[in-house]
């Protein structure tokens, strides 16, 4: 199983100096992948639920960094020299799908074939409304979107025809690193999100699922995989959540917050549901409490799964 660090690019860590301590730490101890999140502005009032939180509130304050991520990850790839870096995930529709797919296929093809490609939907109207994006096609226009990326990494002369987009007599050079592009990982537990990881994913990556959450979805997943024509095992599974880990057992405990022992078990847990690459994000705003996590997660967590 992989193994890697989210959201530096959000909030209080959302810093100069404290993304290079962490990113260091990440590369001291072979984390395998650093991720970012998308978000490019905040709203002062935000009436849309957040869906990955029981209150629907969204926990950044207007005030706190955000740092756009396709930027952020050009610093990152120019922080690393070998740790993968991911985006999960890019909201699709924010920008326009010609630009986004040379942006990244310029970012793959400068970081030898480092980039692993989150997409999502998005969620937050109010951000929609702020870039002139229509929150009520986000949908359709993040599948379109992602056959653009596709064809401008794969045909070094792209064309193209659909609903939002159309071109033709122009060429992609050059292509991505990896082939045949960097891989598409489709995160969201909606049904919706899993149909779109089947028809046009590499990756499924759901959100804060627990274990027996998870067995729940993968069923579900697995019946709309039969059911489009395609392998499930051909998906790769990622999961994102948080991680914290205590000196002392919790007998309320939740996954990846404990002991390394709970912690390893919980990752084990994960494993044998087929997760391949698991994505944790911190719990602090402290960053030499974040270096520590990531220095613990590998001297004594790590080792216990390997």
């Amino acid at each position: 199983m992989r193994f890697g660090f989210h959201a530096l690019n959000l909030g209080a860590l959302a810093t100069p100096e404290a993304i290079r301590q962490i990113v260091a730490a990440c590369e001291r101890c072979q984390i395998d992948s650093i991720w970012t999140g998308d978000h490019i502005i905040n709203a002062l009032t935000i009436s849309t639920p957040y869906p990955y939180s029981p209150t629907g509130t969204f926990p950044l304050r207007p005030e706190e960094p955000i740092l756009e991520p396709l930027t952020f990850m050009a610093f990152l790839a120019g922080q690393t020299s070998a740790i993968q870096i991911g985006v999960s995930v890019l909201i699709v529709p924010y920008r326009n799908p010609v630009v986004t797919a040379r942006a990244i296929g310029t970012l793959d093809f400068l970081s030898n074939g480092r980039v692993i490609v989150g997409v999502g939907s998005g969620w937050m109207k109010e951000e929609f409304d702020a870039l002139g994006v229509p929150f009520a096609e986000r949908g359709a226009q993040t599948d379109e979107f992602i056959r653009i990326f596709k064809e401008i990494w794969t045909n070094p002369q792209p064309q193209f025809t659909g609903k939002y987009y159309k071109f033709s007599g122009i060429t992609a050079y050059p292509q991505p690193r990896q082939k045949p592009h960097p891989p598409v990982w489709v995160g969201g537990n909606s049904k919706r999100a899993m149909r779109r990881a089947v028809e046009l994913g590499e990756g499924w990556q759901p959100g804060w699922s627990r274990p027996d959450q998870l067995a729940q979805e993968l069923q579900e997943f697995q019946r709309i995989a039969e059911r489009l024509g395609r392998d499930p095992k051909s998906v790769e599974i990622s999961l994102l959540r948080p991680l914290q880990i205590l000196n002392q057992e919790t007998d309320s405990h939740r996954p990846l917050v404990g002991t390394p022992e709970q912690i390893a078990e919980d990752i084990r847990a994960y494993q044998r549901l087929g997760v391949s690459h698991l994505v944790f994000s911190f719990r602090t705003r402290a960053v030499a409490e974040a270096v520590e996590t990531v220095e613990r997660f590998a001297t004594q967590v790590r080792p216990l799964v390997s």
